[in-house]
């Protein structure tokens, strides 16, 4: 890639935290009439354009992308897939919220008479109600796809120590681990353990066959209920907002248990102190199992509105990252 034809335009967005660069307009058209077939062309013809967009010195090794689009399924608002300074995502539930509040906010998207969003994605079809406090957007409950437990007890040997882990599926396959075992409280205090740890668990777990942990969410319980978490990617990335995905893990989890009934909320606050809710909305056929269909509820903010060139002369046609 040497240059953009014409210039990026985006809305950069946080939720809880957690980023989201939010394309508007000059990307190339993309083939394919879903979602996961738009991601697809992206991925195989255009994968240098979310480095521009992603990587440094234009972003961050934090950071999402959205890429939105018509939606060929008459019963959703738009197609929407996410991208990673690592990859792809099917979905991604702090950047559908951060999409869904950059386009209200714009006056680009409404509600439907329902009061409800669609959102298609490569993980299936998201339902999305914004909350107006007046006549502002206060906050958006998402709707998941059912999550199940996949596992309860996990044994996993890191280094010689055994560490117990529930796994979980919940859009992704999480690694769920109550800090309790390890002595170390999931906070900012504690970051490098937790990456070291968490990109080691998640390599030995994937070791065994059939696996693909995406995520190991370490959490520990707070006083007066709810968890503290904090969310490690397989290359150490930090999840900066609770991780709505990962949330949903735990309601999920919880509800398993027995410990979180259908319509109880679960709090959870992340590593930077913001927090997410999670909730199981009711129990519905997820394959050959019952699923627990969790809802995520979380704000975003409109952070800024960009317009991305580069230049022939620039070196940095793709940008860079540190890997820190």
């Amino acid at each position: 890639m040497s240059h953009i034809d014409e210039p990026i335009s985006t809305i950069d967005t946080h939720t809880a935290g957690g980023p989201a660069r939010v394309v508007l307009s000059g990307l190339p058209p993309l083939t394919g009439e879903t979602a996961a077939e738009r991601m697809r062309d992206f991925q195989t013809n255009h994968d240098g354009l979310r480095k521009v967009l992603l990587n440094e010195p234009r972003g961050h090794r934090g950071m999402y992308g959205a890429v939105i689009g018509p939606s060929s399924d008459p019963n959703a608002d738009l197609s929407v897939f996410f991208m990673t300074t690592g990859g792809y995502l099917p979905t991604c539930v702090h950047g559908s919220i951060g999409v869904a509040t950059a386009l209200l906010e714009q006056g680009t998207l409404s509600p439907r008479p329902d009061g409800n969003l669609y959102f298609e994605t490569p993980g299936g079809v998201l339902r999305l109600r914004p909350r107006y406090r007046g006549n502002e957007l206060g906050e958006i409950a998402l709707e998941m796809p059912p999550g199940f437990v996949i596992d309860p007890n996990v044994e996993i040997d890191v280094d010689g120590r055994a560490i117990t882990a529930a796994a979980v599926f919940c859009g992704v396959p999480f690694l769920l681990v109550d800090a309790g075992q390890l002595g170390t409280s999931p906070d900012q205090t504690s970051l490098a353990f937790f990456v070291e740890l968490g990109k080691a668990l998640l390599q030995k777990a994937n070791a065994a066959p059939g696996n693909n942990f995406a995520l190991a969410l370490f959490y520990q319980a707070l006083p007066g209920g709810g968890f503290q978490d904090v969310v490690i990617g397989r290359t150490g990335g930090i999840d900066r907002s609770p991780c709505g995905a990962g949330v949903g893990a735990l309601a999920v989890s919880e509800h398993a248990a027995g410990r979180l009934q259908i319509g109880d909320v679960l709090t959870v606050r992340g590593v930077i102190g913001t927090t997410f809710t999670g909730e199981i909305l009711r129990v519905e056929p997820a394959g050959s199992q019952a699923g627990a269909v969790p809802q995520v509820t979380g704000s975003a903010w409109v952070t800024g509105r960009h317009q991305f060139a580069l230049a022939d002369s620039d070196p940095l046609t793709e940008g860079f990252d540190l890997g820190v």
